[in-house]
């Protein structure tokens, strides 16, 4: 029997990190059309583009309107919290495409954005030889960016955990919000055998020492304790014992 579980004695940032993927593994030039998009419109184009949009992942909205290029709007892009990007994309063509019914929001962004850069002399951003205009970000604005950002996360971990697994909204929500301290922890500290093995007791519901004990009896061919724990794991988890299996098998093979 190989047991995922002495490596994550040995190495439990690592099997931490690809336990938390596991569980939510989920340019062309601006011409000058005419119309002009609402900020109604840009707003709700940027509220559908954070939906499609991968967990961990965020899109905030710098400007709604820019006056130079009729349609288009500027959003900073965010991964894993962190600022990466700022990109302009127009949503009047958008719109008039067929991308909403085939494609949808996060792949008109990949396939036509245009990558920009904010120039502070002048407070426009730049690029693909064209200018917007920019509006500046205060640290309140950063403060509720992060907010949501925190917010729209859980909730995509939390509804991929329901929808794959069958987990209750309630318990999805539980464990999306581990999964979110997890991570803020690990990147002010190291994280300890301990902090793995209480995060494991934590999302299964039950120890991860009992959880070895009867997996090494059940490769001797005795299955009462392996049973006995699926069936305690899958009713804390309000799951069943199927879907449980599953769950475990992200921290084990057996």
């Amino acid at each position: 029997m190989i047991l995922k579980g002495i490596l994550f004695v040995k190495n439990r940032s690592f099997i931490m990190l690809s336990f938390l993927i596991c569980l939510i593994s989920c340019g062309k030039g601006p011409n000058r059309p005419t119309s002009s998009i609402s900020a109604h419109d840009a707003n709700r184009f940027v509220e559908q583009l954070n939906h499609d949009a991968y967990a961990f992942e965020y899109f905030h909205l710098v400007k709604p309107q820019t006056n130079e290029y009729g349609g288009w709007i500027v959003v900073d892009y965010y991964k894993e919290g962190n600022f990466s990007k700022s990109y302009a994309v127009n949503v009047d063509w958008f719109e008039k495409s067929n991308y909403p019914t085939s494609l949808g929001y996060y792949e008109w962004w990949k396939d036509s954005s245009i990558a920009v850069k904010y120039n502070q002399r002048d407070g426009l951003y730049y690029g693909g030889g064209y200018k917007f205009e920019e509006k500046a970000t205060s640290i309140k604005d950063l403060e509720k960016i992060a907010n949501k950002i925190e917010i729209i996360n859980r909730y995509k971990i939390s509804n991929h955990l329901a929808n794959r697994y069958g987990l209750s909204e309630e318990r999805s929500l539980k464990i999306a919000k581990l999964v979110q301290n997890w991570k803020k922890v690990s990147k002010k500290r190291q994280m300890s055998e301990a902090d793995s093995k209480r995060f494991f007791e934590k999302v299964v519901g039950v120890s991860f020492v009992s959880t070895i004990e009867a997996l090494n009896l059940k490769s001797q061919g005795d299955q009462t304790s392996f049973d006995a724990l699926i069936e305690k794991a899958s009713e804390y988890n309000g799951v069943d014992p199927e879907s449980f299996k599953e769950i475990l098998d992200k921290f084990m093979v057996y």
